[in-house]
Parts: structure tokens; sequence; C-alpha cells
């Protein structure tokens, strides 16, 4: 057998079909720890000859041992198989280059707002709620390095630093992916995709453009893979989960991947170990091939135990109010929850007596340094602002106008772009803005603006009473999030969290600041709100409360307006009660009972409620730290039940983010979008901190689905009251992926059914739960009857929805889907088989002299992933099999792309060796002169509820062969 003009021996009866990719000139050795548990592995002499010894990679609490290992044939991880002590031989497999960053100028205004994104997952009032900010916990960003110096990363000299702590340049500069890593302990960033992670999780910025991280107070570890461009390996990528791990990290975050993943991957092994262990959870992101069709969930997300994320859009809710100046009607923009009423009728003036040109320059700007000395009108104190949009930051005009003493500010576009989405800039601590900041398109703005201008710069406004209108973008799943399911149809993705147009931090000499959309943006959101959970668990299992316990008394008057228990609440009036303010928690005792109220108790209050919805103020508060949604007050919680509600193994993570869902919608359709793109919806934070009744576990993996399944679930309630818990379900759109590559969506709904203790199964239930009880559900799946239809005609529909368990006003979900169908009518191909002869590509028949193949490639173009492709040689004019053929069959070949321009939009396999495995006589030959068919079966791999792996009825066939 010749392998790279190597003559070596041959292993008798060897076949290698179940042959990995070698391209990269190196495999990973699994060793076992009994045998190889420490130093260096000595490998066995390979095909040329070579022996040699290479480090390990020892994780003793995982029982970890690996290597890595140089090859350069089939024959070499045959060898290595069958040596002492090698529990497994895979793939180094190439992890594809992170994305730019697109930076901003120090004038760009066309920036969305960070805290939208902190809004729509409940971020911000969380934070203010439950006193949490991700201190005390460490999150490993295993990317293209962090830029330590960055200030709104903490800032420092010499690394590390007192907010990147941790970290280790596993690749160096100059690295590729396809040449040799050069390591040293400095992580700077010089791609800038590691940096914007790491913003994601746990920036504070104090300047430029405002904003923090989700987990503003977590340190920092900065793991290397990538270099300044290329790709990376997993040879490089082990290591620094090896270190990440090492260093005690409590989340490690992978925004990285190689798409159309294997559950048998070397990283996903790992992965799925060091999980086991309970002492860290890897947060990995879903990947963004949508257009490419299904069967694209990426390696290591497909990991069992990993945390698989997916990203939605990012947008604000958006108001218009009218507004009449001078006897003109005018509509103005108010963004998300800014205050707009009466209080600010009054006097509206312009910020410069002139009309400028578009795009020029003038203190109409509002900017710092243009010719006003505060970059505003003079005298703007106790008026609204009427300000250009250009030349700086909507956060400095905002600043400029406050400092001046404008009373709120009005924006309008200069007509060159659109006017994106201010959002509420008085929710960002750090811009120190606290006057409302609202907008006008370009049109009605230069009228209200010629208007001053007619009438001196100044003119009497009056706002309406009440918005005209009130439109809520619907939060979808962003267009780029890959499809799930696995290729062996396990569930994912796991959760969704904002991943579209985020503001982050570029490296310093990239300008500082950047956007980029991804689900490499979305993980790391991910990754900040479980270090906000990981947090608040600490506090419970420590018996704190953030920034400790505070009692005072009070007197107070409470209306109430709903005294029903409904879910296990009751409201009533009070005086002299002690107050205690716990953990973003308003505890009130009195001497004759206690009430649940949501607020500030020090003021007299109006409280509204509705039935299974918490009592929330609506009128008489003033202004406080309590959210005004979404986090639940409790009379007096159990330390034992709320301790075990805020356990911190990795796959009850998981879960309880699963239960925190928010279930997105198809475009802006009503109906909810498929779970295969989602898992369980929108991390909502509030919930996932307030919520006192859990449903578990988090998602039932249905996997091939051709009838009723039974399944079980459990629901516990950790409050100190009963509560009644009511269990439903929430249909997905279903997916029909006959086609791979487009995937149609259609309206039908499965029958889930629900019983207790043997009970008549139904389609609701309500279970009263008395404080520390548990149920156990039996649940039954069964796909419609025009699902079941549709599979018989030949269709492979995904099949996906939620439970939902509602208790104590939140909608606790558990994601279940899986497969109707049969796997093997879908074609595994869209394309004819090709060769690539010495270079071009032809799909006719081949005709050529042996001795002129200076190359030859089978072209292949995969549209599902093949767990297994045997490929035969046949003699064209008997079609009897002559052998196999070694060098075109393996295991583990990713689906293609779609792309035409990539390289991933086929596979070239490369037999330029004409070599294969003759059948009579078990010995390698060589094609000589003769007509030949090459035939391959594709073999699907085996998922779950699948007996054995699925193989295609359909053998793939290549174009004749002629030697001559």
């Amino acid at each position: 057998m010749r392998f790279l003009g190597l003559t070596v021996l041959v292993l008798v009866g060897a076949s290698f079909a179940d042959a990995i990719s070698i391209k990269t000139g190196k495999v990973i050795v699994k060793l076992d720890p009994a045998v190889h548990s420490f130093g260096r592995f000595t490998f066995p002499a390979l095909s040329d000859g070579r022996t040699a010894s290479t480090d390990v990679i020892h994780i003793p609490e995982a029982n970890w041992v690996s290597a890595v290992v140089p090859v350069s044939s089939q024959l070499d991880v045959e060898i290595l198989k069958t040596t002492t002590g090698v529990v497994g031989v895979y793939e180094n497999k190439i992890y594809k280059a992170p994305k730019k960053p697109t930076a901003l100028k120090a004038s760009d205004d066309a920036v969305p707002d960070a805290n939208v994104a902190h809004k729509i997952s409940g971020v911000l009032e969380a934070r203010k709620a439950f006193g949490v900010t991700g201190k005390g916990i460490k999150v490993g960003i295993a990317d293209s390095g962090v830029d330590w110096k960055h200030p709104a990363l903490g800032g420092g000299t010499t690394f590390p630093t007192a907010k990147v702590a941790y970290g280790y340049d596993f690749a160096g500069d100059a690295y590729t992916g396809s040449n040799q890593p050069v390591e040293d302990a400095d992580p700077m960033d010089c791609g800038g995709h590691g940096t914007h992670v790491a913003g994601i999780v746990g920036a504070n910025s104090t300047a430029n453009y405002f904003f923090t991280g989700v987990a503003p107070d977590v340190t920092l570890g900065a793991y290397r893979v990538f270099g300044c461009d290329g790709s990376s390996e997993d040879a490089v990528i082990i290591k620094a989960i090896q270190r990440a791990f090492d260093d005690g990290m409590d989340v490690i975050n992978m925004s990285l991947g190689s798409d159309s993943g294997f559950p048998s991957a070397v990283d996903v092994d790992l992965i799925n170990q060091l999980t086991a262990t309970g002492k860290i959870i890897f947060s990995i992101a879903q990947g963004n091939a949508q257009a490419d069709g299904v069967w694209q969930s990426s390696s290591p997300a497909i990991a069992d135990k990993a945390t698989a994320v997916a990203a939605t859009a990012n947008f604000a809710t958006v108001r218009t109010r009218g507004i009449t100046v001078g006897g003109t009607k005018f509509n103005i923009t108010v963004y998300d929850n800014a205050v707009v009423d009466a209080a600010f009728n009054g006097e509206i003036i312009l910020n410069a007596l002139a009309a400028p040109a578009p795009g020029a320059a003038s203190n109409s700007d509002g900017c710092t340094g243009t010719p006003n000395a505060v970059g505003v009108a003079t005298n703007p104190a106790g008026k609204i602002l009427l300000i250009r949009r250009g030349t700086c930051t909507f956060i400095e005009k905002g600043q400029n106008a406050q400092a001046a003493g404008a009373v709120a500010v009005i924006v309008y576009n200069h007509g060159l772009s659109a006017l994106p989405a201010l959002g509420d800039l008085t929710a960002n601590p750090s811009a120190n803005i606290t006057i409302p900041f609202y907008s006008m398109e370009a049109g009605p703005g230069s009228a209200l603006a010629a208007l001053l201008l007619q009438a001196s710069g100044s003119a009497k406004i009056t706002f309406d009473a009440a918005d005209t209108s009130s439109v809520v973008p619907p939060i979808n799943v962003a267009t780029f999030t890959s499809w799930g399911p696995g290729s062996d149809l396990s569930f994912k993705p796991d959760v969704a969290a904002p991943g579209t147009n985020i503001l982050s931090t570029l490296p310093l000499a990239d300008g500082g600041f950047g956007l980029l959309s991804g689900t490499s943006m979305a993980t790391p959101y991910a990754s900040g709100i479980i270090a906000l959970y990981l947090q608040y668990a600490k506090i419970v299992a420590a018996g704190q409360t953030p920034g400790g316990t505070t009692t005072t008394t009070t007197t107070s008057t409470v209306t109430v307006v709903d005294t029903s228990p409904a879910g296990g609440y009751s409201t009533i009036a009070t005086s002299e009660a002690e107050s205690s303010q716990v953990g973003g928690y308003s505890t009130i005792a009195t001497t004759s009972s206690s009430s649940t109220v949501l607020g500030d108790v020090s003021s007299t209050a109006t409280v509204a409620s509705t039935p299974g919805v918490p009592a929330r103020p609506t009128s008489g508060l003033a202004p406080s730290p309590t959210p005004a949604y979404g986090h639940r007050m409790t009379r007096r919680d159990d330390t034992a039940l709320l301790k075990e509600l805020f356990g911190t193994e990795p796959i009850f993570i998981r879960s309880r983010l699963q239960n925190a869902g928010k279930q997105l919608t198809f475009s802006s359709t009503a109906y909810i979008d498929s779970a295969f793109l989602q898992g369980g919806g929108l991390i909502q934070v509030p919930q996932l901190l307030g919520t006192r009744v859990l449903a578990s576990p988090g998602k039932i993996p249905l996997g091939s689905w051709q009838g009723t399944q039974q399944h079980t679930f459990a629901i516990k309630n950790y409050d100190s009251v009963t509560q009644k818990a009511s269990i439903s379900t929430l249909n997905a759109l279903s997916t029909q992926i006959t086609n791979s590559n487009n995937p149609g969506y259609y309206v039908d709904e499965s029958e889930v059914l629900f019983s207790i203790d043997g009970s008549e199964p139904k389609a609701t239930l309500d279970v009263d739960l008395a404080s520390g009880a548990s149920i156990s559900v039996s649940v039954t799946f069964t796909p419609s009857q025009n699902t079941l239809g549709a599979a018989k005609q030949g269709d492979i529909l995904l099949v996906s929805g939620w439970i939902k368990v509602t208790a104590g006003g939140y909608a606790n979900t558990i994601v279940f889907g899986g497969l109707v169908g049969d796997r093997r009518n879908a074609p595994f191909t869209d394309q004819p088989a090709g060769w690539s002869v010495n270079g071009a590509t032809t799909t006719n028949q081949v005709n050529a002299a042996v001795a002129s193949l200076k190359s030859l490639g089978a072209v292949i173009r995969l549209i599902i992933p093949a767990g297994a492709f045997n490929v035969s040689l046949l003699d064209a004019s008997t079609r009897a099999v002559i052998g196999t053929i070694p060098a075109l069959s393996g295991t583990q070949f990713p689906r293609n792309g779609n792309d035409a321009t990539d390289s991933t939009y086929r596979w070239t396999l490369d037999w330029s060796s004409l070599e294969y495995l003759d059948s009579a006589t078990n010995t390698t030959k060589k094609l000589t002169a003769g007509s030949y068919i090459v035939s391959a079966k594709f073999t699907f791999v085996k998922g779950i509820n699948e007996d054995t792996a699925p193989i295609s009825p359909t053998n793939l066939e290549f174009p004749t062969l002629v030697l001559s």
C-alpha cells in the first residue's frame, strides 16, 4: 500500500472503513489513565518507521489523559488503535476563523443601545432586584485572546490584571491553524473577536459608549487559541480547556465551533467528562449556518452536557407621541420606558440659530468642541432642546444638554441614514443621563427646526396625553442561528440569548469598541447570565443577602384591589410594618398577619393583581430599586429549600435556564418558532432568580419519534407557601426537512397528555403543591395524524414544543422535540457525484491513461452528515464488486454548506494513489487499465430511539472511470 509516496506494510484484513480525517497530519489519542497518567506517551513505530514520545494532557478529576500524535496515513491510525493503553483515536478537527468585529469611530452615533439586550433578557432588572453583578465568579474565554489593557475590562500595564486575572496564549500571533503554534504567557488579542466576547460577559465602560456587560464584576480568564488571523485545531483547544479547568473557571465560554458536529468528536468527549465533575459549565455557540439548512449543530455545542446557545434579535420597544409646537402637530419617537408627560409642556428651543446643511458639523449637533463651549445653545435651562443628529454620539449630546440644564432632548435625523434605535439612555448608569431622550425623522425634524428659526429659536410645546402608537418589534430567533438537531438527533440548541448587533469592546489598537452579530455574541451573554446565577447561588448557600440585610420600621398604608390568594399570594392592609430588604426581596412582618407586595412599602400605594400573577404597584410609589415586573417577592423563604433550588450542578443549571425561557415567534406572526432553533427560548433572568417552582428536566429529547412516547417529569415547590401549578402545552411550528437545504414550516399540533398517579390523561392539569412538595407527572407525546400521514408519504418533519408549568406568576418550561419520519427517505446529496482529474472537475465519464493521472479526487456534496461513507469498486461491465476503496471511505463526514463560493460547498476526497483493497485476496492493489464504477453507501449517525444506524437505500455512483 502506498501513502504519500511511502511504501509500507499492510495490516491483513484492514479495510479502514472507520477511517478518520488526517488532513492536519496529526490525531488526538485518548489514553487509559491506568496506563498513561502523566509524563509522556511513547508511541510505537508508525508506517514510516518513526517512533517518538509526546507530552500528555492529564486532567485527573475528569479521568482524562490524551496526547497529540503526528501521522501520515490511515495505517498509522490503525497502529495507534491497537497500541496498549489507547482507548480512542480522534480526528484533530479544525475550527473556523472567528469573524472580525466592525470597529466604531468616535463620532459614530448609529450605535444600538446596549441596554436593549439587557431589557429583553431582564438583566438590568435582575441586577437591581437581586444585587448580582457576577462578583466572585470566574469566566474563561477560549477565543482569540483578550485586550487586558482595555479600560472597560479593568485596564492595567502588566498581565495578569485584577480583572483578567488568568490566561495563557496557546497560539501566537502568526498561528493560522495549519502551522505550528507558538505559546507564551500573554494572551493579548490581535484578532478582536475574543475581546468583543469578553466585553459582553463583563465589560464596564465608563467612557465612550457607556455600557456594561451582563456581569460586570466577573473575573475573566483569557485562553488564546486563535492567532491574529486563521483557524484553530483540537490540539490547541484541548490545552486551553485543560488550563481553564485547572485555573478553577466556573464557566468556560466557547464562541467557536465546527459546523455539522458529531457526538463522538474528541472535544465533545472531553467537555462531557469535565462537565460530569460538576465543577464547570460550558457555554458554547450553536453556530451561524441557518442558511445551510438543518443538521448544522456545531461541534462542540453538540456535546450532550454542554449548553448550546442560539441567538435572538435585539430590538427596543418603540412608542410614538404627538407634540404641538406653534400650532403645528408633529410626532416624536419614544424608546422603551422613557418618561413623557404633561410635566414637559413648556418651551422648546433650537440648539443653534442656523440651519446646517445635511452632514455639516455645527453647534446644532450639540457636541463638545463645536463653536459653543458646551456644544449646546445658550441658556437651555428648563427647556427642551432640539438637536440635529451627527458629529458625536447620542450619549455625548445628552450629557451636554443635561449639563446645560435642559429638561429633555429631541434629536432629529440628518437624512443621511436610518435613525438607529436610541433605547432608553437613562437606563445606562455609566452615562449619567437622567433627562428623557426622544427622536424625529429628518423631514419632520427639519420642518420643526425651520419653524423654530422663524420664531427666533423658541416656541411653546405641548405633549399629547397618550401615545399615538406603541410598537414592540418581534424578538425573533436570529436569522443566522444554526438549526438543530444534532447529527444523532440530540436536542440542540438548549437556550437562546441576544446576539444581533451587540455593542462590546475591541482591542484598543482596533478602535476600542465595535459591533458584531452571531451566536458567538449570544454565548457570552448566556455565560454572563450563568455568572449572575452562580453568584446568587453563593449568596443563598452562605445565607447572606446582597449588601447585607437591613431592618427598618415604617408606617404603610396598602390599598388592596384583589385579595384573592391566586398563585399563593395574599395582600392585606398593614400598619407599623417591619420591612427588611433582603437580596431584592421585600419581606413584611406584622403582629396579625403577613403581606406580600411588590415594591417599596414606605409610601401609600395602590396594588393591582390578576389571578396567578404577583401583585405589583401601579401608582403612588416613589422610584424603587425593585423591578416593575418579573421579580416576585415572597413572605419568607425556606433556607434549605432555597439552597436546593440554587444548586450548581451544570446540568441542573442548564435546566434552570431552559425553565426560564421566553418562547419566540416566527417572523411577525403569532406562531411560535421551532424549538430546534431556540431551545428553551430567550432566557429571562428575573424568572431564573425569582421563581420558586421548578420543572425538570429542562428538555425531553424524543429523537426518532414515530408514534406515542411516554416520559416523566417532576415539579417541585421550593416556596414557603403552597403553590398551584397549572400544566399545559405550547406547540411550535413544525418543520418539513425532507429537503435538508430548505426547511418548510407548517402549522400543526401534537397531542401531549398529562397524568398523575395513573389518573386519566388530560391536556391540562392543575395541582396544588405544599411547601417543599414534589410530584412526578407522566406525559405522553403523540404526533398529529396529519404529521404521521405526511411521514408515511415519505416526508421528514421536526416537531417540537414546550411543556408549561405555570406557578407563582411564572411559566416554567420544558422543551421537547423529535423527528417524525424515516430519515432514509431523505436524499443525502443534491448534486451528481463527480471527479477532479488533474485539478479539473467533471461529472462526465473520465477517459484517461493511468500514467497521465497526476491527481484524482472524488467530488461529493453531502446535505446530511454521514456517520459512515463506504465506497466500493465495481467492474463497469459486470457490476461485480472488485473491492473497497479505503481512501474514499471513512466516518464522520460533515454535511456541506450552501455557499458555492466557500470551500465547504463540497468535498474532494483524494484518490491519487488509485489503490483499493481487493475483496478476493484481502490485499491492496492499484488500478490498471479497465472500466470501473465507484459506488458509495451512505450511513446516517445512529440517533436517539434508533436501534441501528439507518442506511440509505440508494447508493451514490460516480461517473464511470475508463483507464488505459
